[in-house]
């Protein structure tokens, strides 16, 4: 890690975050979710017209991925756990050294499937989007008790798992029933502002409650709740309406998508296919940044915002800062 802080500082940066979406397929269609409903954004044509790669592609692509220095790298989708070969492509990363993260909804995990997926996944971050009530209106019936039990399930076999809570002007008033419930249940919690889906933003006061109530929540369980007091600021100015870009892409953090095409994150504006060709694909994205920029509107997505605030830190901080999407 010190000598990429050092290259990051001489002005010689290689990603050191990589975002893998498998697959767009999904067994649930949440209603905020761009991957899967015409939101608005971008994202939703383009997983429609994408295609997964096979295992052994993905493989390919994974071992370039860590060739390429990344240390952490996420396994999501859709649902990665939609493919049946996911343990046996994450692998190929936990081999090479990368800690590997598992994204997921959790609801497709049982027992034998948690087993698996902790030989070769350390952290797992699993969505919940309120109590059972809520989290079922946004995203399905009996989708709240099914999660719970992944959740549970992947702990039994010594899987990291923290929560992704996604704040919506339908769920923002769930935020402090969520902690208070998932305290001992989890390992952590993060918050992340809905994103691609302008109608499901919290607007005028409702921006001005979720500001308070993070900050309040997060001096009061520092240790279970994830995010930094300056992301949690970051989200407020986001739902506010400002262009929060306090990103990297290209030369910290970069995402596959399911075809194999290379992007600064999640937003879908493609430098070219991931084919032996990685270093080549960065710099073109260095030069395309300044589009990204203007076309993804910003966000303040928690992986992107806290690796690259994790480098931007001087050595002693970095030394003390963990970093797990």
């Amino acid at each position: 890690m010190g000598e990429r802080y050092l290259r990051y500082r001489a002005g010689r940066p290689s990603p050191v975050f990589c975002n893998y979406f498998m697959t767009a397929r999904c067994n649930l269609r949440c209603s905020y979710c761009p991957v899967r409903n015409p939101t608005g954004s971008p994202i939703f044509p383009f997983c429609r017209r994408t295609r997964e790669v096979g295992t052994e592609e993905a493989k390919r692509m994974v071992a370039e991925a860590a060739e390429l220095g990344v240390l952490w790298m996420s396994f999501s989708g859709g649902e990665p756990l939609l493919r049946e070969d996911l343990e046996e492509v994450a692998g190929e990363g936990r081999e090479r050294g990368m800690v590997t993260i598992l994204d997921t909804n959790a609801t497709l995990v049982t027992e034998r499937r948690a087993r698996n997926l902790a030989r070769v996944f350390e952290v797992a971050v699993v969505s919940l989007q309120g109590m059972e009530e809520v989290n079922d209106a946004m995203r399905g019936p009996g989708v709240f008790r099914r999660t719970l039990r992944g959740m549970e399930l992947l702990r039994e076999e010594g899987v990291q798992v923290g929560v992704n809570f996604i704040i919506t002007h339908r769920n923002y008033g769930e935020m402090e029933k969520v902690v208070e419930f998932l305290g001992e249940r989890v390992d952590s919690i993060v918050f992340n502002p809905v994103c691609q889906a302008e109608a499901f933003r919290p607007r005028g006061r409702e921006v001005e409650e979720v500001e308070r109530s993070l900050l309040r929540l997060k001096r009061e369980n520092p240790r279970l709740i994830y995010n930094s007091p300056q992301h949690l600021r970051a989200i407020g100015r986001y739902l506010r309406g400002e262009k929060v870009v306090e990103c990297q892409p290209f030369d910290l953090h970069f995402s596959l998508m399911p075809g194999g095409e290379l992007c600064g994150c999640f937003y879908p504006l493609p430098v070219g296919r991931l084919e032996g060709n990685g270093r080549e694909l960065l710099e073109r994205g260095r030069r395309m940044r300044e589009r990204l920029f203007r076309e993804c509107g910003g966000c303040a997505n928690s992986s992107y915002f806290h690796v690259s605030h994790l480098f931007r830190a001087p050595p002693p901080a970095l030394l003390l800062r963990r970093f797990s999407p």
